[in-house]
Formats: C-alpha cells, structure tokens, sequence
C-alpha cells in the first residue's frame, strides 16, 4: 500500500494533469455531478469524460515508467549511501521529483522570478561650480583727426615745345652744260671775241662760258657755268624736348567721432553650490531559477474553477483577448490566452510561472480556493 502511495506521488511529476486515479475519479464524479445541473453542459461533460479516459491510459503508461523510475531511484540511492555526504549526484537525482510531494496536489517545474530590492540613494547631480558673468567695457565719444591720404607725389607729362623757323636752303648744285651758240652778238646772247670760230666766248645769256669749241659742221659749242640756285623752305624745329615732372601731393586730414575706451571689460565670478538628487536603485536579491511548484491540474481544473479564475483575471488588466483585446473569455476551459494572462498576473507580482502551468500561488494571489 505504501509503494502504490509512493508510486502515484512519482507520476504526478511527469503528467501534465496526472494525480492519482482515485483523486481523478473523484474529480471526473464531481465534474459529472457538476456538469448534469445544466443540460447545456452536457457536451462538456462528454469532452471531460473522454479526456478522463485519456489521462487514465496514459497514467497507466506513466505507471509502468515510474516503477522504472524507481528502480533506478533505489538502486541511485544504494550507490549514494556508498558515496561521500555532500555528493552532488544526489541533489541530481532528487531534482527529478518534487520534494516533500503531497496527496491530491500536481506539480510543475515553473520559473520563479528574480527577486529585487529597491533602496533609496542620495547622489551628486552637479558638481559644485562658478558662473563667470563679463561686465562689458565702456566708451564715451569723443573727436580724432585721421589721416584720410597720405602725402604722395604725381608725375605730370610735359609735352615736346616745337618752333616753325625759315631757311634758304640749295636746290641745285653749280654744274657746266654744253650749250649750242644760236646767233652772234646781243641776238644770240652770246658774247664772241674778235677772230672767228676759235676766239674767246665770254658770256653765254648771263652765264658764263668757260671754253667754246667749233664742231665740224661749223657749229659753235660754248661750255657754260651754270650757278647753284637755292630755295626758301619753313620747318618745324624741336625747341625742347618732352620730360616728366614730378609734382608733391600733400597728406588729407579729416575729423572724425570716435568711441574711446574709458573702463576696460571685467568678469565676475559667482560661486554656485553642488546639486544632489535621490535616486531609486534596484537591486537583485536572488537569481532566476526553476523549482517544483504546486500547479492547477485536473483535479481542481473544473469547469466551475476555471471559470472564476478566468473572471478574476479579466479584471487584473492582463488579458489580451476578446474583440477590444482587453479580457478573457470566460468558458471554464484552459486556453492559450488564461495561460498567458496568469504568465502576465505572475510578473506583474513577481510569483512563479510557466510556458504550460498556473502555479497555485497565482491562485491564491487572486483570492481563489480550489
């Protein structure tokens, strides 16, 4: 009797909703007596039924896995009675199976969340500081004379003078020419010498004739000089020629107002105290682990408790479902949005939690008794 005990405890930590047989048929009695109040549930309490069935085929399964189980486990703890106190394989081993398992109870190896502290902390916001303020320079106007131009020097062209003079100047050389003697006498202009052909020709017009010869044909010839001639003619002479002069130009002057410094900028400097704020800090406790935990399972998984638990959580503003996404359905089955709104209640009040499970300390968090 006490290894049947023994054996149902072990399988409650492999099914998902397993506990012992006898608790199963009470729970699928109660859930029958529960379910034929109401004609409209009749369908429910068929799916239950069939699930029921289902459970006790794999528990039976589950049985035969146990007694496997503990063989091992015996045989575990003969070689650990052997071994050193302290030994690591037997927390090994005994993290297959809930500790200290109780009667009628499911368990589920679920999350238990890290635990934090939050502590108060006066720190430095700023340090302690100087704020320089610059007290600006002043001027008062007053009157300048300013060197507008400097003294610089120009040069000026002065142009070339020129003079128109007059000057007699020659025109053609003195030359002898060959001229025919044409008459005798003043006729002919021509003075001849007593004695014919070869006497002395002296003038010739107003020329003077340096010899005369007689050509065979009788003709005289008389070689006359003809003097220079000149002519008058007017020019323009260069009377000096163009230069350049460099001419002073003097420095300009102008008065002007101007703003003269009469007090130099200075700075002051003004201390300014160190600022603290209190700051809030978080602090871990524990880590994260993973521990055995009483969980909701077939036993205590009726239609009627599903549907409270359903109802309280509605209100905890974890759910997620429904046409507005802001509640829960409430049909007394277990479904993927009260699992993950129990997950959500779970974190919002740091207690244990699972991908597949609803701990009971989330039960009993909500006020729930079943």
């Amino acid at each position: 009797m006490k290894a049947r005990a023994f054996t149902v405890l072990l399988a409650s930590a492999f099914v998902f909703a397993g506990c012992a047989s006898q608790t199963d048929t009470m729970s699928s009695s109660s859930s029958a007596s529960s379910a034929t109040s109401s004609s409209a549930n009749a369908s429910k309490i068929a799916e239950q039924q069939r699930k029921i069935a289902m459970l006790e085929t794999e528990l039976r399964n589950k049985e035969r896995q146990v007694s496997t189980l503990t063989t091992n486990l015996d045989q575990a703890r003969t070689s650990t009675t052997a071994a050193a106190p302290g030994s690591g394989n037997t927390s090994a081993v005994g993290d297959l199976f809930p500790p200290n398992p109780r009667p009628g109870e499911c368990y589920a190896r679920v999350i238990i969340p890290a635990q934090y502290k939050t502590t108060s902390k006066q720190v430095l916001k700023r340090e302690a500081s100087e704020r320089i303020e610059i007290i600006p320079a002043k001027y008062e106007p007053s009157t300048e004379r300013v060197l507008v131009k400097p003294a610089s020097t120009r040069l000026v062209e002065v142009p070339a003078k020129y003079d128109m003079v007059t000057e007699r100047v020659l025109d053609k050389p003195a030359h002898t020419v060959w001229k025919r003697a044409t008459g005798k006498g003043a006729a002919s202009g021509v003075a001849v010498a007593s004695g014919g052909a070869a006497a002395m020709i002296e003038r010739f017009g107003d020329q003077k004739v340096l010899e005369t010869r007689v050509e065979d044909t009788g003709e005289v010839m008389c070689l006359v000089e003809v003097p220079a001639t000149y002519k008058t003619v007017s020019k323009r002479v260069l009377v000096s020629p163009a230069s350049v002069r460099q001419v002073e130009i003097p420095a300009e002057y102008k008065t002007v107002e101007v703003m003269k410094l009469a007090r130099s900028a200075q700075e002051r400097r003004i201390p300014i105290p160190a600022e603290y704020e209190t700051v809030t800090l978080t602090e871990k406790i524990t880590d994260e682990a993973i521990e055995w935990r009483p969980v909701l399972c077939e036993v205590n998984m009726t239609v009627q408790n599903v549907s409270s638990l359903q109802a309280a959580l509605s209100k905890t503003g974890c759910c997620k479902c429904g046409p507005n996404r802001n509640e829960c359905k409430v049909d007394g089955i277990i479904g993927p949005c009260t699992i993950e709104a129990a997950r959500c209640y779970a974190n919002q009040k740091g207690l244990p939690s699972g991908d597949k499970y609803i701990t009971m300390e989330i039960i009993r968090s909500l006020g729930l008794k079943f």
